[in-house]
């Protein structure tokens, strides 16, 4: 008798297991014919900079001073002794004194034209009389001669008080027109003619005088306008009443050993004499008040530096301001010291920046002297620059491509850059 296969658990359980295989291999074949996601993409680190548009120049760096520029010597009059000295570091203004030499003072005016003469009302005696005034003297000499020669006349035809042309008798001859009866006396001297009234002096300097006495108050009376002005009795009258508050003798005179004529003001830089000296050397040296850059540049290195150029000046305190180049001055012959001659380059500030430099004191600080400048042009730091094959130069963009480039001026870490795709604002890769 055969037996009925009948299906136990166990062939059931078998029977599940080969269902979940061919279903696992079912998926495992759908998934591997689904396309496959690309990987994410590596994100680029690199540094990167801005192409920018501007200007950018060469030009060498000078260490500079901050001081009061250079000094220049007062010497003293040339006669005298020297009673008094001022401290080094005064300013001196206008109308005050600087030293004194026999107890009087040295006084500053400000302005362009040295005194160089005495002024006062005396001023110079002209040359040559009067031709009018000469002759008149001559001919009242002659009248009075012819009066004294008719008195001789023996006829009564004497004409001799006609005066100018002197006595005639009836004979015809002539009385004598001199002082004397005698006929061979030489004919009178005549009276000597009288002096020429004094000019009184005018000129720049005399203008110097006026401005300087009106700007300290003095009433100077009416001047006529111009460099050129006439020492007026007025202009006397005001040199007194300044002479009265010195102390001096009031004498209406100025002496032009008793003067120093500059610009400005003027700040005292050193003292070269002693009280007791002799006035007829060096007394002291001088400075401007103002504060102004100093650069020492070698003199090969000085050819493209030229007076009014702008220049950037960095302090000691890392604050930048522009200098205004105000003049180059060579040394002393001879006074290189063995090494390399230098130009010392002065600059001077704007008004606005005068504290700044004030307060940066008198210190180091730092000048750059501009060559060649290219204004409104692309820029990137030199490090965006990539030699590619034949020596040429690209720059990269973040995304991996190269753009040909073509240099200008390279300055300061940076480069002037052009060609087809660059852009103001483009981001390229810089070296790290």
């Amino acid at each position: 008798m055969s037996r009925r296969f009948r299906p136990g658990k166990r062939t059931l359980w078998i029977s599940g297991i080969a269902v979940l295989l061919v279903g696992a291999a079912a998926a495992g074949l759908a998934l591997s014919l689904a396309p496959t996601a690309p990987p994410p993409a590596k994100a680029d680190h690199r540094p990167t900079a801005t192409v920018t548009r501007g200007d950018i120049s060469t030009g060498t760096d000078y260490p500079a001073t901050i001081d009061f520029g250079a000094a220049h010597p007062v010497t003293g009059p040339g006669t005298g002794i020297i009673t008094l000295l001022p401290d080094a570091g005064a300013v001196i203004n206008q109308g005050d004194q600087l030293y004194r030499v026999n107890d009087e003072p040295v006084t500053l005016l400000i302005g362009t034209t040295p005194l160089y003469r005495e002024l006062s009302l005396a001023g110079t005696t002209g040359g040559g009389g009067s031709g009018g005034g000469t002759t008149g003297g001559t001919g009242g000499g002659a009248g009075n001669g012819g009066s004294a020669g008719g008195g001789t006349g023996n006829n009564p035809g004497n004409t001799g008080n006609t005066g100018n042309s002197g006595s005639t008798d009836s004979a015809g001859n002539t009385g004598n027109t001199g002082g004397s009866d005698d006929p061979s006396a030489p004919p009178a001297t005549p009276p000597p003619a009288p002096p020429t009234p004094p000019r009184p002096p005018h000129g720049k300097d005399v203008a110097v005088v006026a401005d300087n006495l009106a700007a300290l108050g003095y009433t100077v009376g009416p001047q006529r306008g111009g460099e050129d002005r006439v020492f007026t009795p007025a202009l006397s009258a005001a040199i007194k009443r300044w002479q009265k508050k010195q102390g001096l003798d009031q004498t209406g005179i100025i002496s032009p050993e008793r003067f120093l004529v500059n610009s400005g003001p003027l700040r005292i830089n050193a003292i070269s004499a002693r009280v007791g000296d002799p006035a007829s050397g060096p007394v002291l040296t001088v400075t401007d008040t103002t504060r102004v850059i100093s650069v020492p540049v070698p003199a090969g290195s000085a050819g493209g530096i030229a007076v009014g150029a702008k220049a950037p000046v960095t302090l000691p305190d890392g604050s930048t301001l522009t200098g205004t180049i105000a003049a180059l001055q060579n040394p002393p012959a001879g006074d290189s010291g063995g090494g390399t001659p230098s130009i010392t380059v002065t600059l001077t500030t704007d008004p606005a920046d005068a504290e700044k430099l004030t307060a940066a004191g008198t210190g180091g600080a730092r000048v750059r002297f501009i060559g060649q400048t290219h204004p409104g042009v692309l820029i990137v730091p030199v490090t965006a620059l990539i030699t590619v094959q034949g020596g040429a130069q690209a720059v990269e963009t973040p995304a991996g491509k190269l753009i040909a480039v073509t240099t200008g001026l390279f300055a300061d870490g940076n480069v002037e850059i052009s060609g087809d795709g660059v852009t103001e604002g483009l981001r390229v890769v810089v070296a790290s």
